[in-house]
């Protein structure tokens, strides 16, 4: 009869098994601290949902989770150096002979080789969550930061309008005065000519203000493609 092969044990299936799952969860690691350490030199179009996705991930127990997860690969890292610490033996031993070497050293490398892949996920993990906490402040920081940008432009609109306002309501205000001077009288013709030449002056100064406006939009449009061209040349 044909010699039948021992069946594995349901514990070295189930250690094997859960080496097999470190093993991939070290190539996902190994993507994601990629993808977040690259995503400052991805386009805007790519960055936007990574950042609305890092966002949204604010459920509860993360904290938990995140140290459930640390201590689950370093027990897992103790095990496997504990391991290759236990079938390490002198190779002079006489007594022992050459086939229990090679089972202590089979054993051994299996084990470093276990270390090496927990420890690598371990720190990989590690570093993710850093890369996590540090993208999230930085997503508030920008949100803060553009709210902050339009008050101030709100704001600064605000603060023109009312100068121009109260220039042209102090300069109307003045025209009344001159125009009501002049009805009674007391040197009518000489307030209608300052009259007409305030009222020169007041549209001349609208015109002016109206050419300056648009020069100033012109200027921000030009320094926006300069900027936009300087952030392609880099990226290229």
């Amino acid at each position: 009869p044909s010699p039948v092969s021992p069946s594995r044990p349901p514990r070295a299936d189930k250690k094997l098994s859960t080496m097999w799952m470190a093993y991939y969860l070290l190539l996902g690691e190994l993507g994601v601290c990629a993808l977040l350490m690259t995503l400052s030199y991805l386009p805007k179009i790519v960055q936007r949902p990574i950042f609305n996705l890092i966002s949204s991930i604010n459920f509860a127990y993360v904290q938990q989770i995140v140290i459930a997860i640390i201590a689950a690969l370093a027990a897992m890292l103790a095990h496997s150096l504990q391991t290759a610490a236990k079938h390490h033996h002198p190779h002079g031993d006489v007594e022992m002979s050459h086939k229990d070497k090679q089972f202590h050293d089979n054993k051994r490398l299996r084990a470093e080789r276990n270390s090496y892949i927990c420890f690598g996920c371990l720190f990989l993990f590690l570093c993710i969550v850093q890369l996590y906490i540090l993208l999230k402040k930085l997503i508030q920081l920008q949100k803060e930061t553009e709210l902050k940008d339009s008050k101030h432009a709100v704001l600064e609109k605000q603060v023109k309008n009312n100068k121009d306002n109260a220039g042209l309501v102090e300069v109307a205000k003045a025209l009344d005065k001159g125009e009501g001077k002049g009805k009674g009288g007391e040197g009518g013709g000489d307030f209608k000519a300052e009259n007409e030449a305030l009222r020169k002056e007041v549209a001349s100064l609208k015109e002016e203000k109206k050419r300056l406006e648009n020069q100033l939009i012109i200027i921000e449009n030009n320094a926006k493609g300069e900027a936009g061209d300087d952030g392609l040349r880099k990226r290229k």
